[in-house]
């Protein structure tokens, strides 16, 4: 099986792109002059809130095959969601879980999202580690369920 080889498009969005972000056309189209196979899409190029119809969905799906390339994770944009932190309000952090697992199975690009909790610990007292932790883990197992 040939290998495959994928870029995020994560990072046109971030330093030292965060001034002038580059657009998702513009970067599906680089990377196919660069040969690359395909993009780990990221939920700041696309996501449930900017593609709200299936057929929006549906013709993002299209236009990435049409520069020739796949998708090999879709990366929502979660974590600290409107202020909530998945420590905090795991229920609110899973209720974005499946809005983003509705948006990856309308678009039918890739079969795998990516879920980190995207919120640095720096904010935890050492006290509360292990309830951070437990529910952390709780909305991780859950949100594996869903899937």
């Amino acid at each position: 099986m040939k290998r495959k080889i994928s870029v995020g498009t994560w990072c046109f969005q971030f330093t030292p792109y965060d001034k002038h972000p580059i657009g998702l056309d513009d970067v599906l189209k680089k990377t196919t002059q660069l040969g690359y196979d395909g993009i780990s899409l990221d939920g700041n190029h696309a996501n449930p809130d900017n593609f709200h119809t299936k057929q929006a969905r549906k013709d993002l799906s299209k236009k990435i095959a049409d520069f020739g390339l796949g998708v090999s994770e879709y990366n929502p944009k979660i974590g600290v969601v409107g202020g909530i932190i998945i420590q905090f309000q795991p229920d609110t952090w899973l209720e974005v879980i499946k809005n983003n697992l509705e948006f990856v199975n309308d678009c039918g690009l890739t079969k795998s999202l990516r879920v980190d909790t995207r919120a640095t610990p720096c904010y935890m007292v050492e006290s509360d580690y292990n309830r951070a932790w437990d529910t952390t883990v709780y909305a991780f197992k859950k949100a594996a369920k869903i899937a």
